[in-house]
């Protein structure tokens, strides 16, 4: 997927890019389901692995940035992300497993410092 310019969000995917995106999202989420209960804790546990299914890079707000990090909704905010463009987390095989709730982990911080906002 070519970079995105500033004004674009996911809203403004091409039918072939948001196709794209749906079959990339799909076979991370096959590939977790496949797994074991064990597995899925294990691979959750550890953030280097974790990261080879997080889908932030395949949002606007994250191919608009200098960000070179993944997983936000663990490691927290970005210094480097700024305005939100579009947001992917609810999409993401991480999110399902850790059965997150909130959205822009990279720019509003991790989930249990989203929550403790919201009280």
């Amino acid at each position: 997927m070519a970079k995105r310019t500033e004004k674009d969000s996911w809203l403004d995917l091409s039918p072939e890019e948001w196709n794209a995106l749906m079959d990339r999202w799909k076979e991370r989420m096959y590939r977790v389901m496949r797994m074991s209960a064990a597995e899925r804790r294990k691979l959750m546990s550890n953030p280097v692995l974790a990261k080879t299914i997080c889908n932030c890079t395949y949002r606007p707000t994250y191919e608009n940035s200098d960000e070179t990090e993944l997983l936000f909704c663990v490691l927290g905010r970005s210094p480097n992300i700024g305005k939100e463009r579009g947001c992917v987390c609810v999409l993401s095989p991480v999110a399902a497993f850790k059965k997150l709730i909130y959205f822009y982990h990279c720019i509003r911080g991790k989930e249990d410092v989203q929550k403790r906002g919201s009280s």
